[in-house]
């Protein structure tokens, strides 16, 4: 239950500040979503257990941040939501409930309830479109360099970890082709990266109680430090956001179909492509070292 928090307390504070600096540069505000009672290892289990299959991700991933190839589905079929906390905290695993707000009610009046804190103070934030997804991820496990193509804030709630941000629409650091694929949906967001790139990134340590907003399409990444971590992250459409992805998607369209008639013409033209799916190899297992074990038989393909 939300009591902890009462109906009369904040629990995000965004003001003048706030606003000010919102999509300008990164930065972190204080919430109070982690005194709400809804982030416990029974809260979360007990909510697993009933997600549906179909919204709930879990990836593994390596530990080079230069290699993001390693990132890879990892099947759930008949893994309980314990079952799952405990491989959390034994393997490299990132696990996302998509869209909160649409499968269970109390996280959903919880979100609208912070998000009213916001609109009441900064009109910019649009009411049309909010997309909150839960994230549990293991010690040690990381987010790959990648950008989003929707604005997008982090409420961190348990465990620490450390967030790069780098300069925003800079080709040094995203090819404007890449930006483009990404919101035509021809790749994930998941970009090339160098560690040079580090020396033009702000970093911020992120503890329980700490919101970070960065600008629109700003590349970043993330590495957990030494805890599971549970975090709320949020899409969300401003009217510039909204103009960026139709100039990119615009963009896009012309410069494919400038090369499909080129194909054409050199008889070359590719077959129409199919709606991604993913087949995981191994399957969560709490009781595993690592958290997982191979799916007997071999790969599956994942309810995602």
């Amino acid at each position: 239950m939300v009591t902890p928090v009462g109906a009369g307390t904040s629990l995000v504070s965004w003001g003048s500040r706030e606003c000010e600096l919102h999509d300008r540069e990164p930065f972190t505000t204080p919430h109070r979503l982690h005194e709400t009672g809804l982030f416990t290892d029974e809260a979360l289990a007990a909510l697993m257990d009933r997600y549906p299959r179909e919204r709930l991700q879990v990836f593994t991933m390596g530990s080079n941040p230069l290699d993001n190839t390693q990132w890879a589905p990892v099947d759930t079929t008949g893994v309980s939501g314990a079952d799952m906390l405990r491989a959390a905290a034994a393997g490299r695993l990132w696990i996302k409930l998509m869209r909160i707000d649409l499968v269970d009610k109390e996280y959903a009046q919880l979100m609208g309830r912070a998000y009213e804190e916001i609109w009441s103070r900064y009109p910019g934030i649009k009411r049309s479109y909010l997309r909150p997804l839960l994230l549990i991820s293991s010690p040690a496990a990381l987010v790959y360099y990648h950008a989003d193509a929707y604005p997008t804030m982090l409420w961190h709630i348990r465990g620490s970890k450390r967030m790069w941000v780098y300069p925003a629409a800079d080709p040094r650091f995203i090819e404007p082709e890449l930006m483009e694929k990404i919101y035509a949906g021809e790749i994930d967001e998941e970009v090339p990266f160098d560690t040079d790139y580090d020396k033009h990134a702000v970093y911020f340590d992120l503890m329980p109680g700490d919101l970070i907003t960065w600008p629109l399409n700003a590349p970043h990444r993330i590495v957990n430090h030494d805890s599971v971590n549970v975090s709320v992250s949020v899409q969300y459409a401003t009217e510039r956001g909204e103009k960026r992805a139709l100039l990119y998607q615009a963009n896009r369209f012309l410069r494919s179909r400038v090369s499909f008639r080129i194909a054409r013409k050199l008889n070359i033209a590719a077959a129409t492509s199919r709606k991604r799916e993913y087949l995981a190899h191994y399957r969560v297992d709490g009781r595993a070292p690592g958290g997982m074990s191979l799916v007997p038989g071999g790969p599956v393909k994942t309810p995602f």
